[in-house]
């Protein structure tokens, strides 16, 4: 046999090899992943590859694991800002929904506040890691805004009709300012109607304006009942400050009566205005070091 051939089946064989333990590297893998998903989904995480990564955060949550829909919102979320396909949507009212069939949800919400809370060294940061429970219930609605059914809103764990949730009684502060919150996202997204009526009517588009504005003078009327705790007191008074600038922006074109925004424009809090008040917190909890104090 002269050189040339034995130099060929080396080749051969060297490739023949270097090809099977490809393959054995990559059936290895495809068995890691398929059985330890959170592998699977660090790995897809780190590497950019976004789709790949909600699959094995899916198949993590489909094991029974909470965390796993904190990566399927992360992930879709991110997806839908990136394709602005409505599929992604689909998927995030589902994820966040499913939320409320474990028992411990609110339970788990505030260990992860407590986490993020603990992370963030800017006040700004921190305010928006304030409330996981606050993330969801906006999330679900910027979703159900994207699908036209944005006459449905996250309350108490289940959907609710806006109409209902805006009748609601015995409403804690946490939970208006969870509305108002979804309502402000939702303003960004800039919809020519606060929600869309149809033509079952639950709500005229004024009346949904004016019940929205009833709920944030309901809470600005609740301010002083937070503020013994900082950080809470400048979550409520964010969530206030966003919603009444989107509210002006929205209304400066429209023929509903203004008169009850006039009314929060000048509502004094402690005898600042509105902005006065956000602006003196932030500097207060800036100046304490910040978001670490509790």
């Amino acid at each position: 046999m002269d050189k040339s051939s034995t130099g060929k089946i080396i080749v051969k064989t060297a490739l023949v090899a270097a090809a099977a333990i490809v393959l054995a590297a990559v059936i290895i893998a495809v068995v890691i992943f398929l059985c330890f998903p959170f592998e699977g989904y660090k790995f897809a995480d780190n590497m950019g590859m976004d789709r790949l990564a909600l699959r094995f955060a899916e198949n993590y949550a489909d094991d029974g694991n909470i965390d796993g829909l904190v990566y399927c919102i992360d992930k879709a979320d991110k997806l839908l800002e990136k394709s602005g396909n409505t599929s992604y949507a689909t998927k995030l009212v589902s994820y966040t929904e499913d939320f409320f069939s474990y028992d411990n949800a609110e339970e788990y919400f505030a260990q992860l506040d407590d986490y993020y809370n603990d992370e963030a060294f800017d006040v700004r940061v921190r305010v928006g890691l304030y409330s996981y429970m606050g993330h969801v219930i906006e999330v679900n609605y910027k979703a159900r805004t994207l699908l036209g059914k944005d006459d449905m809103m996250l309350f108490r764990g289940s959907p609710a009709a806006l109409s209902d949730v805006f009748a609601a009684e015995d409403v804690t502060i946490m939970e208006r300012a969870y509305v108002i919150s979804a309502l402000t996202k939702q303003l960004l997204l800039g919809k020519s109607a606060l929600v869309d009526v149809d033509e079952d009517g639950a709500m005229t588009e004024a009346e949904c304006y004016w019940s929205a504005l009833d709920m944030a003078s309901r809470q600005m009327a609740s301010l002083s009942d937070c503020k013994a705790d900082e950080m809470k007191y400048f979550y409520v008074l964010h969530g206030l400050y966003y919603f009444i600038n989107g509210m002006e922006d929205y209304l400066a074109s429209s023929e509903i009566n203004k008169d009850k925004l006039d009314t929060l424009l000048n509502y004094q809090v402690d005898g600042m205005s509105l902005e006065e008040a956000y602006r003196q917190q932030l500097g207060r909890l800036n100046n304490k070091g910040g978001a670490n104090e509790k």
